[in-house]
């Protein structure tokens, strides 16, 4: 592909949209930036900046919703 390093303890999804293009999404543990690598652009990686938010960061977010909706 790109030649761009992956290691073993990186989180690492591959997946293929609508169009059929290609992508692997790869974050460094530990940091909150990651790197894109898409076929359509020549597997050149694109940084990816910004909050990232897991379902273990989401859970007690929606647990305070429910609350609220609740009352």
């Amino acid at each position: 592909m790109s030649g761009f390093p992956i290691n073993a303890t990186d989180y690492v999804s591959y997946f293929v949209n609508d169009c059929g293009e290609r992508m692997v999404f790869v974050q460094r543990q530990g940091e909150r930036s990651a790197t894109l690598l898409h076929s359509d652009r020549d597997w050149e990686p694109r940084p990816v900046n910004g909050p990232t938010t897991t379902m273990a960061d989401a859970a007690p977010q929606k647990k305070e919703m429910k609350q609220t909706l609740k009352t």
